[in-house]
């Protein structure tokens, strides 16, 4: 499959908030994936080809200038694992761990997709290494070693070179010129044979006998077969062939992650450094040595480096965090590290303003924290800069799970580091840290009187408060104030300290919903200054839930509570009911009859539902954990979208969390492989139709993209008229913004000429006009 690379959803986009947001960027993806995670690097003429994680940066040498490539935007996967240049072709030929393979040349993307689609060999594809030999490509993979033609763009011969004809992992492969041989670095050592033979045939390749324990890596360097031999735990020794027979080279052993010759450079990542050595008569010249005192990072960790022309005196490496490293000679260096997010990871977004903060901890079904120590990242959505807080800038803490900021403030935020504290920061600067010791015992109870606090999540209340979970105590359920003090409630013997929880929300009842672990939904309301709590179980008459498994919930705008379990989704249509005398509070399913039985089945039932999302028209985005996400009508029944990894930019369809910028309509997805965002059509209502405006006004000739009339109340009613009051369009706005086509009811495009925007709430009460020139 050919594609052409597109540069629509580079991260330099003028998408903003403002009255002057493109109207045409609606329905456009944007990635916001990490580029500093290396993996693998090439050099091709003025260019830096740096594989990442996730996708790929060029940078050109001249000017620096940056090119990202992903799935967004022409690439076929994510997860790269290989990188390398055929100089016969020119070809960047790039592997990934699903074992497809794209090819990269002139601006397209050739897809060779046929490892990948086999049903041969599952769970072994993964593309460790690629070697480009004149017009074919040895591929190196977990089961053996696959050929690839260029010039014919198909699977020429697959090695099965294990014992017997057994799959082996094949680390790296390599040709001797020499005379004509391939030699496979693996798990059971160095494996060699004739090009001139049929090497489909296992029994062609001789097995090593001096070499016989893991090879990792293996080049051509000085004329010669070059190997590094592991020996755990950082004792790898690098040999070469001479004669016929391995000879220790003398390089320092170590634990290597990388080898490759380039431009008459041996390159070795070694212990946090990057090293270059030249042969000499006399044996090897360290000509480089980059480590992390030269660079000025303690945490420099290359995972990948080669040399630039002969004479430059220029070295270049890939970290495994912060891109891309130049190095002059003995005394310059530059890092050159793509704006993005510092990682992949994503537990839960929260969006305030133009600020987007994403908190990337972790637990694991238990709900124990996993010691993530990437900090937290923040998004400036009005340019879509990245701003990462290391583990420094936050003080050490690990597992940051929530994020809040103020309401009124959101350079004054709320961070929780899990099983640790919860920390106050203010312009970017942590100020305090809440814990069972700054606040007392008796005002925010640590686990078991550990001091530690799971604090899971965050919800708004009402005055300034801010409400928070607080796991596995007496007083699971604690508030910080507006003026900053703390304080924290029991929840009876419906959450004992035994009980875990986490997510909560707090709704238009003033009912605050707290999800458990495995025992469905607890939630409490101050009743004349006490606080009531009701359960919802998985029992008719008791909350009807579809498991007691909840995994998210979301108010709506009616006031209506969707909740998300790993068994679907059901409603709660009046949760009024809960703390109301004999009435009944159990859920509902949505019932959809997709194959037309007339019996129906229930609305994503056996789907996990990870996240619920409400839109300013009132519809709903679901988040699964193995399908993707789906976006609906407002009562659920009508499917609008389903974005999957297969049918859109969607890099993944484990959706962990989804957040929506009211103010823009953007939507945020965040996966188990990263970011990436859509741009939506609903906004957020205003409550009067006071500040309306249309964008683009004045049309120019030759635009077609959306007209967007924004500032409108909820759902408004918009009726679009000539001068004459001659009706040509009408339509209901999705929130607070409505779009027009600029065509008439025929679907013609309107002439040239003035038009009035009337638009009126459901009622009639709010009403405005706004005039719209068009111009053909």
């Amino acid at each position: 499959m050919k594609r052409i690379i597109s540069a629509a959803v580079a991260l330099t986009l003028t998408f903003t908030i403002s009255k002057g947001q493109t109207a045409d960027r609606i329905g456009v993806w944007v990635d916001h994936l990490p580029y500093g995670a290396g993996v693998d690097m090439v050099l091709k003429g003025d260019e830096v080809y740096c594989a990442v994680k996730q996708g790929l940066f060029i940078m050109n040498t001249k000017d620096r200038d940056i090119q990202r490539l992903s799935k967004l935007n022409g690439l076929s996967d994510v997860n790269v694992t290989a990188l390398a240049l055929s100089g016969n072709t020119g070809e960047v030929i790039i592997g990934y761990e699903s074992a497809n393979i794209d090819l990269l040349l002139g601006g397209e993307v050739i897809n060779i997709p046929d490892i990948s689609l086999s049903a041969n060999y599952p769970g072994l594809k993964t593309i460790n290494h690629l070697f480009p030999y004149q017009n074919l490509v040895y591929i190196s993979t977990d089961f053996g070693i696959v050929v690839l033609d260029l010039e014919r763009r198909i699977i020429k011969e697959t090695y099965i070179i294990g014992e017997n004809g057994s799959t082996l992992k094949i680390n790296q492969v390599v040709v001797n010129p020499n005379n004509d041989s391939i030699y496979a670095a693996t798990e059971q050592g160095v494996f060699k044979a004739s090009r001139n033979s049929a090497l489909q045939f296992f029994a062609n390749w001789e097995r090593d006998s001096y070499i016989r324990t893991p090879a990792r890596h293996i080049t051509f360097f000085d004329n010669t077969v070059y190997v590094n031999k592991a020996v755990p735990p950082a004792s790898d020794s690098i040999l070469f062939l001479q004669n016929g027979s391995w000879e220790y080279s003398g390089i320092t052993p170590g634990a290597f992650d990388f080898m490759k010759a380039t431009n008459g450079i041996l390159g070795l990542c070694n212990n946090f450094s990057g090293l270059g050595f030249s042969k000499q008569t006399s044996g090897y010249k360290l000509d480089f040595n980059i480590n992390s005192v030269f660079v000025d990072d303690s945490l420099y960790n290359p995972v990948a480096c080669v040399a630039g022309e002969p004479g430059s005196n220029i070295f270049w490496s890939l970290d495994n965090e912060k891109g891309l490293y130049l190095t002059f000679g003995s005394s310059y260096h530059e890092n050159i590290f793509p704006n993005s997010p510092a990682s992949e990871k994503v537990y839960q977004m929260h969006n305030n303003g133009n600020r987007v903060f994403v908190a990337p901890g972790e637990i694991d079904n238990t709900w124990v924290r996993q010691f993530n120590r990437s900090g937290f990242y923040r998004l400036n959505s009005e340019d879509f800069t990245w701003n990462n807080y290391s583990l420094g800038d936050v003080g050490g803490l690990l597992d940051i799970l929530a994020i809040i900021s103020d309401p009124e403030d959101n350079t004054h935020f709320f961070v929780s580091a899990y099983d640790s504290c919860i920390a106050e920061f203010r312009n970017d600067q942590l100020v305090r840290t809440i814990t069972e010791k700054s606040e007392g015992r008796e005002v925010f109870p640590g686990i078991g009187g550990s001091g530690h606090h799971r604090v899971g999540d965050f919800a708004y209340g009402v005055d300034g408060d801010i409400w928070f979970t607080n796991s596995l105590t007496d007083k699971p359920l604690g508030v910080i104030h507006e003026d900053g003090s703390v304080e924290t409630f029991g929840m009876g013997s419906a959450v004992s300290s035994a009980t875990a929880v986490k997510n909560i929300m707090y709704t238009s009842e003033d009912q605050i919903w707290v999800q458990t672990r495995n025992s469905g939904i607890v939630i409490g309301k101050f009743i004349n200054d006490s606080l009531r709590t009701q359960r919802m179980q998985a029992s008719e008459n008791l909350g009807n839930l579809p498991t007691e498994t909840v995994l998210c919930f979301a108010e709506d705008k009616d006031g209506e509570v969707w909740i998300g379990t790993n068994e679907g989704v059901a409603v709660l249509y009046s949760p009024r009911n809960l703390f109301e005398p004999n009435r009944n509070y159990d859920a509902q399913r949505i019932i959809i009859d997709d194959d037309g039985d007339g019996l129906g089945d229930p609305f994503l039932g056996g789907e996990a539902v990870n996240d619920i999302e409400v839109d300013g028209a009132n519809k709903k985005w679901f988040a699964t954990a193995n399908s993707g996400v789906f976006y609906t009508s407002d009562d659920g029944r009508e499917e609008i979208y389903h974005f999957t990894s297969e049918n859109s930019p969607l890099i993944s369809n484990n959706v962990i969390d989804i957040e929506i910028d009211d103010e823009s309509g953007m939507v945020y997805f965040g996966t188990d492989q990263g970011i990436v965002s859509f741009q939506g059509v609903a906004t957020e209502g205003s409550d009067f139709n006071d500040d309306v405006f249309a964008y683009p006004n004045p049309v120019e000739p030759g635009y077609t993209g959306p007209i967007l009339i924004r500032g409108l109340v909820t759902n408004a009613q918009v009726k679009i008229t000539d001068v004459e009051g001659n009706i040509v369009y009408e339509t209901v706005a999705e929130g607070g913004q409505a779009i027009w086509s600029g065509r008439n009811f025929d679907g013609q495009r309107v002439k040239t000429g003035v038009y009035l925007a009337y638009i009126t709430d459901e009622l009639g009460t709010s009403t405005a006009i706004t005039k719209i020139l068009v111009v053909n």
